[in-house]
């Protein structure tokens, strides 16, 4: 089932961290892993997704970024679970 899209201007993958809508498909995929209950991760057993890791890390330093990114275009599904 898809949720949302967003369409890139980075024709290269080397350039993805230029492209807002790579901002925002990263935002939104972090945010989606926390609103079904986190990574595992970020959990204890009995785990409510399949997610191993997050989708973005904690440490991530443009974490803040994607997670406004995708808050902005198509609003808040969990608030912020980086550092």
């Amino acid at each position: 089932m898809r949720d949302e899209f967003d369409v890139g201007t980075a024709v290269d993958y080397a350039n993805r961290y230029g492209d807002v809508a790579y901002w925002r498909i990263r935002g939104r995929e972090q945010q989606l892993i926390d609103f079904h209950g986190g990574a595992q991760s970020d959990t204890q057993a009995p785990y409510r997704t399949e997610n191993v890791q997050r989708g973005v890390a904690k440490d991530n330093p443009l974490g803040r970024v994607f997670h406004d990114a995708a808050t902005k275009h198509w609003g808040q599904l969990h608030p912020y679970t980086g550092d």
